[in-house]
């Protein structure tokens, strides 16, 4: 044994002599959580809320946001439904290509869009995002979102990526919600 062997064994049994073992209740106990805390709205945050219109504070309020068939299928969406959407079966009624635009322009093509199209009838749309650079497109990311806010969220029941025919990761199939009579 070296020099520098023994001076690191020496070492190391100073450093552990101040060592002692965890009490076993303090390791597997958990931790109290701290409360969460609700932030007070601000006064822009109620003007902004006031912006909304009524059937769209509504519609949030009763849960009717769209739903993102990549994760879940809607209440009153059989499933026969879902697949056809998911395969791209259900036939096009109408096609908006994103590619090229900025967000604030994308947005809103997109909200004038869906809402022409659901004002004409139209059940199920093709939106084209494009995949990005490296997948990971500005669009592609914000489409979804903007999708799920008002006042798309009224005019949308269902969304999902569309099938390889018709654009796969870099575009989406809306299924729009039956145009009411008043």
């Amino acid at each position: 044994m070296g020099q520098d062997e023994r001076d690191d064994d020496a070492l190391w049994a100073e450093v552990t002599k101040s060592v002692r073992p965890a009490n076993r209740e303090d390791v597997l106990a958990p931790k109290p959580k701290a409360k969460a805390r609700l932030a007070k709205p601000k006064p822009k945050d109620k003007a902004a809320a006031a912006a909304v219109p009524v059937a769209a504070k509504q519609v949030v309020k009763q849960g009717l946001s769209p739903t993102d068939l990549r994760l879940a299928r809607p209440a009153g969406f059989d499933r026969s439904s879902a697949r056809k959407l998911t395969k791209g079966t259900f036939e096009i009624d109408d096609r908006l290509d994103l590619h090229g635009m900025t967000e604030a322009i994308a947005h809103r093509r997109l909200i004038s869009f869906v809402q022409q199209a659901h004002h004409a009838g139209a059940r199920t749309l093709l939106v084209i995002t494009g995949k990005g650079a490296m997948g990971q497109g500005v669009l592609r990311r914000k489409v979804p979102s903007w999708i799920k806010e008002p006042p798309l969220s009224t005019l949308v029941l269902a969304l999902t990526e569309a099938s390889p025919k018709d654009g796969g990761g870099g575009a989406l199939y809306l299924r729009l919600r039956r145009k009411r009579e008043a």
